[in-house]
């Protein structure tokens, strides 16, 4: 197996892997069962730390995979790419977001569930939430599209080593000032410029082989620094976030070097952004289900904990394997990915 070959196919396993970590990241039900002591509590804490990862290492590699061959000739091509690859599936995924809430609205046993005020059906709100993403599912596709409107703007400095990182620094020190929560768009584009810093000068780099005692000290340091980060006070916690998530996502690139030894990936292993796309919509269903059938106690906390994330990527890969027969259906709704 070349290396070229190895390096796209360590990409799409750990592109897959992420998006079954976020549906176990989403999985977490704290607020929703009123969890606030106690083992269940304590046990998602953790688990909601160690699966924080993969949100910003998205970013991260989005931002050097757009970056990593980059050149002004290109953009034309790039930006057409990413109209059909994010804005297309951003509007899909909006009405189908938008339509599934407003059914679980409309039926009264499942609405009493439903954590969030949904609009009526209007010509204005039906506009207004396919633009902002009022239903938190394709929030991160919005993030991308501006990203990616604006990334090329800071190329010109981002091809040098030293005004690179001044540039990450002083959207570092922004986000500090104006940004609101780990998710913020300026924490985020910290972490996506550091991606786009990467792939400029630094791609020959991370196309090569690591060795085991590389691959060994970063899961460690990552471990290290997501226990250290549990018990990190909050004012900490977010002040740093963006440059500790940033080096744990080198970290995470270097320790899953393991996945070039595998085989060519099966064609599970490339509806990554299909599950990205879907699976709170599935989260979302199999939640109110355990609301319904066992309120808010611990029972169902543990039930939904246990079983749905599981029983929503068996779905998703089922969903999957169907429509990937209708290859145009397939294409439009994941951006031909």
């Amino acid at each position: 197996m070349s290396n070229e070959t190895s390096y796209r196919n360590k990409i799409t396993y750990l592109s897959f892997i992420l998006s079954v970590v976020v549906v176990f990241r989403h999985s977490i039900n704290i607020d929703v069962y009123g969890l606030s002591s106690g083992f269940l509590f304590h046990f998602e804490n953790w688990m909601r730390e160690f699966t924080d990862l993969m949100v910003p290492m998205f970013f991260a590699l989005s931002g050097y995979l757009f970056y990593q061959n980059f050149n002004f000739s290109i953009i034309g091509k790039k930006f057409k790419t990413r109209f059909f690859s994010l804005v297309v599936p951003y509007f899909i995924w909006n009405i189908i977001a938008y339509t599934f809430y407003l059914t679980i609205s409309s039926i009264r046993i499942l609405n009493q569930h439903l954590n969030q005020t949904v609009e009526p059906l209007t010509v204005s709100s039906v506009f207004e939430n396919m633009l902002m993403g009022n239903y938190n599912i394709t929030w991160f596709l919005r993030y991308l599209i501006i990203f990616t409107l604006i990334g090329p703007l800071f190329y010109p400095l981002m091809r040098y080593k030293k005004a690179g990182i001044a540039l990450i620094i002083l959207v570092f020190i922004l986000s500090q000032i104006k940004d609101y929560g780990e998710f913020g768009y300026l924490r985020c584009f910290t972490i996506y410029l550091a991606g786009e810093y990467i792939g400029c000068n630094f791609a020959d780099y991370v196309k090569c082989e690591y060795s085991k005692k590389q691959m060994y000290f970063c899961l460690a340091y990552i471990v290290l620094t997501t226990v250290l980060y549990l018990f990190a006070p909050y004012r900490i916690y977010i002040r740093t976030y963006s440059l500790i998530r940033i080096s744990q996502c080198v970290a995470i690139w270097i320790s899953a070097d393991c996945l070039r030894k595998l085989n060519q990936p099966k064609w599970w292993a490339y509806i990554s952004f299909f599950i990205y796309c879907s699976h709170i919509l599935f989260l979302e269903a199999l939640e109110k289900m355990c609301l319904m059938i066992f309120g808010t106690g611990n029972v169902g906390a543990i039930i939904d904990i246990l079983l749905a994330a599981p029983i929503t990527i068996v779905v998703l890969t089922t969903i999957a394997f169907f429509l990937r027969k209708a290859p145009i259906l397939w294409g439009i709704i994941t951006g031909n990915r």
